[in-house]
């Protein structure tokens, strides 16, 4: 079977008000589609279509509510992103402190590289081998390269984590044993239960903003795990959602000073769109600011 016909922009133009969108400026759609991916774009205007199975777009579709749609969740990732790196710092440092005062103060203090002090211990020989591959890549960095002299390439847990990625740390919280999970998850105030699945969340969201992923009108593939109480209060949450990932973020960041900049920014963002998109679209329930 052939696959479609690659379109120059002026046709992917004419193909898009041929289904119907409106474009009131067709030099400025030019430039938008010379920078931005034809099939990436029209991801943003699923919700405008007649029909499933249907290519042709509802009346009044025009070009330029698309792109507004577009911009709001690029905002809206670049501000995950600065937030979850927060997160990402927070749980390195609370990780590896809690472990290493659980594990590792006997000499040789290397307690952490010991599958029999994990649970999942076919897991975390797995995750252990690929950290070492990935060192590899940071060798250029004066803290492999002193580890590996001085250290036989081993290095203290605080250390270690500063060179795995969120999706590493997840699956390092999740192959040990209950005992060290709830220890870490009461210093951050959760349980072991919902501190496992915001980790392995906080990875899936990650990597959508990292490698420029659309989030609006998606689902996640991880429901987020709230403490029923919350749940209960909260009925029309619906917990696979983007807004359930955004009060995730939010509940995990590290102090009140965090959550209030990142409430002013990511209202700021809704303010400044609110006219151009549905909200939900990304799950966000009636009066949405309660959760803030």
């Amino acid at each position: 079977m052939n696959l479609k016909t690659p379109l120059s922009i002026q046709q992917q133009i004419t193909k898009l008000k041929k289904h119907g969108m409106i474009i009131n400026d067709e030099h400025q759609a030019e430039l938008f589609l010379s920078q931005v991916n034809y099939y990436r774009f029209t991801g943003y205007a699923l919700a405008y279509r007649v029909g499933t199975h249907n290519s042709n777009y509802l009346p009044k579709t025009d070009f330029d509510t698309i792109r507004h749609i577009y911009e709001f969740d690029s905002s809206l990732r670049n501000l995950l992103r600065k937030y979850i790196e927060t997160s990402e710092v927070y749980f390195r440092t609370k990780i590896s402190y809690v472990f290493s005062l659980r594990k590792c103060t006997p000499p040789p203090h290397d307690q952490h590289y010991y599958p029999q002090n994990y649970y999942r211990t076919d897991k975390f020989t797995e995750l252990i081998k690929r950290i070492n591959a990935e060192e590899d890549y940071f060798q250029d960095s004066a803290i492999i390269k002193h580890h590996r002299e001085v250290y036989e390439n081993k290095m203290p847990l605080w250390v270690l984590v500063e060179i795995m990625t969120i999706s590493a740390l997840s699956k390092l919280y999740s192959c040990m044993y209950y005992s060290e999970q709830e220890a870490i998850a009461q210093s951050v105030e959760t349980s072991a239960r919902i501190l496992k699945n915001n980790l392995h969340a906080l990875a899936i969201i990650r990597n959508k903003c990292a490698h420029a992923a659309r989030l609006y009108n998606d689902t996640l593939s991880l429901p987020i795990v709230f403490n029923r109480q919350f749940l209960r209060c909260n009925p029309d949450l619906k917990t696979n959602t983007l807004f359930a990932y955004i009060i995730m973020i939010y509940k995990r960041l590290p102090n009140i000073s965090a959550k209030n900049e990142f409430k002013h920014d990511l209202f700021a963002i809704i303010k400044q769109y609110d006219k151009h998109i549905d909200k939900a679209l990304i799950g966000f329930p009636n009066n949405w600011e309660r959760f803030f």
